[in-house]
């Protein structure tokens, strides 16, 4: 049994299967890795063993050197991507009415290059960011028409997001702005606009 201490390096859950019945066994330990070797059974010469050892420890520097590209590359990837994700709104329109108690659908396709994040709805009367006015909407609140609690996106690819928000008996007649922000896990961020107006008929 051979200890190989690493400057205190935590090496966790690895197992690696080598040729010739070398096998290095890496265990969850903040101390030391643990190596143990199977001979073969017509293994008998001290030099032969000596090139063997040799070999197996540069293969094992090896795996070390290029462990951190193949456990990190998909991190690298997303922590280097400038490409913002993308919105397809295909509900609501561009300009449109609702009553008040009535209900706003929307339905779009959310999608990015790597791994989406957040989404965020927001409802501002006349371009004012006020609670005064948003706080009418379902959204406001994290939820839609029926009370249910908006549907997450992390780790996701892609997403229909489908729901209804409801608009309250009482909300102030006037235009309003929609707005659909959505961010991806590299912070890049998309926004879309649209225009309705809240009439009491």
């Amino acid at each position: 049994m051979l200890k190989v201490s690493f400057n205190g390096e935590v090496f966790n859950d690895l197992l690696f299967f080598l040729p010739s019945r070398f096998t290095i066994f890496i265990f969850a330990s903040p101390k030391y890795i643990i190596t143990k070797y199977k001979p073969m059974a017509n293994f008998t010469s001290p030099k032969s063993r000596i090139k063997k050892m040799r070999f197996n420890s540069k293969l094992f520097i090896c795996l070390l050197t290029f462990l951190p590209l193949f456990g990190f590359s998909d991190v690298s990837q997303i922590q280097t991507d400038k490409i913002s994700p993308k919105i397809i709104l295909q509900s609501p329109e561009t300009y449109f009415e609702v009553k008040r108690g009535k209900t706003i659908h929307v339905n779009a396709h959310l999608q990015d290059n790597y791994e989406l994040e957040s989404y965020r709805i927001v409802i501002r009367k006349g371009g004012i960011s006020s609670d005064q006015y948003a706080d009418a909407f379902s959204t406001y609140h994290l939820l839609d028409a029926d009370g249910n609690a908006l549907p997450t996106i992390l780790g996701l690819k892609t997403f229909q997001l489908n729901l209804d928000i409801k608009v309250d008996d009482k909300a102030v007649v006037g235009d309003y702005n929609l707005f659909l922000y959505l961010k991806d896990k590299a912070g890049n961020e998309k926004m879309i606009e649209r225009f309705f107006n809240v009439c009491c008929h």
